[in-house]
């Protein structure tokens, strides 16, 4: 979606957990209206953006938890 605040875009963060070499990551945001940018509504189009941010982030994700397992 197109940038009018910048507040979607730094509202996400991330949540790890697990161990013994089982770990589990999560790109999260508690922004109220992130859903309705993600599936749309029935007056608006998706303007989905989760997808494109995960495989953004995957690589230097995998790099920490490779790191952690080592």
């Amino acid at each position: 979606p197109a940038v009018r605040t910048g507040t979607l875009r730094m509202s996400f963060g991330m949540k790890a957990e697990g161990s013994n070499g089982s770990y589990t990551a999560e790109i999260h945001t508690d922004v109220p209206y992130a859903h309705y940018l993600e599936d749309g509504t029935s007056r608006m189009a998706a303007r989905p953006f989760k997808e494109k941010i995960i495989e953004k982030a995957k690589p230097k994700v995998m790099q920490i938890f490779s790191e952690l397992t080592k």
